[in-house]
């Protein structure tokens, strides 16, 4: 059963992506927990050659740590499903229905009982794969250790976990990516951490060589599988070169 979770996290993580750097906007205080909202920013830097390297934004790179107690260090978009449709996709609507759910009843929220915080992310019914993540720029063939905290209560059958998707450059896009911007940036993708169960603030971390044409990571936090009560916990997340 393991060996077949795996095999469709991998192929959901093949298939799916997205980009930028901007944290989720805050959600009303009746839709769940609260996130903060950095400026964001919706220029690609790789296409616009009238910037000057003043103007251009500089990517977050390793090494990061974020505990969700300041000034954000990582940047997390929400992601729902495979990919993002085309806006005249008849799908369009509801897929931009269920994104914005997940920012409501996600963010980041007081851990329970510690006088902390950590991110927090929930299921949505009728909804087998989503997840928040983090565009990282990195450099090629080069040896990157991921680590975190989790808490979870996961009924059977559902996952969570951290992923990477590479790609080929860092790209200022702060939305999920299409089938078409995969096709054309993707390089590659692997699951890292895959848990299930339950789990009380277990430490977890897992290391990945980027590929020779990879520029940028989503750092992918997923929850895949089906939906629960309990949400998904993490903080305490850190890349370093390994």
């Amino acid at each position: 059963m393991k060996k077949t979770i795996l095999i469709l996290l991998f192929a959901l993580l093949v298939t799916g992506g997205c980009e930028q750097s901007q944290q989720p906007p805050s959600a009303s205080p009746d839709d769940g927990p609260k996130t903060e909202q950095p400026a964001t920013t919706t220029a690609d830097a790789a296409s616009s050659p009238t910037e000057t390297a003043e103007q251009t934004p500089v990517p977050p790179s390793p090494p990061l740590f974020e505990d969700f107690q300041g000034q954000p260090q990582i940047s997390l978009f929400p992601r729902v499903g495979p990919a993002r449709p085309e806006k005249d996709d008849k799908l369009y609507p509801f897929w931009a229905t269920y994104l914005d759910h997940l920012r409501r009843i996600s963010g980041v929220t007081d851990r329970p009982v510690e006088s902390n915080r950590a991110f927090s992310m929930r299921s949505i019914n009728g909804v087998d794969t989503l997840g928040w993540f983090a565009p990282i720029a990195v450099t090629p063939d080069t040896r990157y250790r991921v680590s975190a905290t989790f808490k979870a209560d996961l009924p059977e059958g559902a996952v969570c976990g951290i992923g990477v998707i590479e790609f080929d450059r860092f790209l200022w896009i702060g939305d999920q990516f299409t089938r078409k911007q995969l096709d054309e940036h993707q390089r590659a993708a692997s699951v890292l951490i895959n848990l299930s169960g339950k789990i009380d603030w277990q430490p977890q971390s897992a290391s990945f060589t980027t590929g020779p044409e990879t520029r940028m990571i989503h750092l992918l936090f997923f929850r895949d599988g089906p939906g629960g009560k309990e949400p998904v916990l993490f903080d305490d997340v850190k890349i370093e070169k390994d």
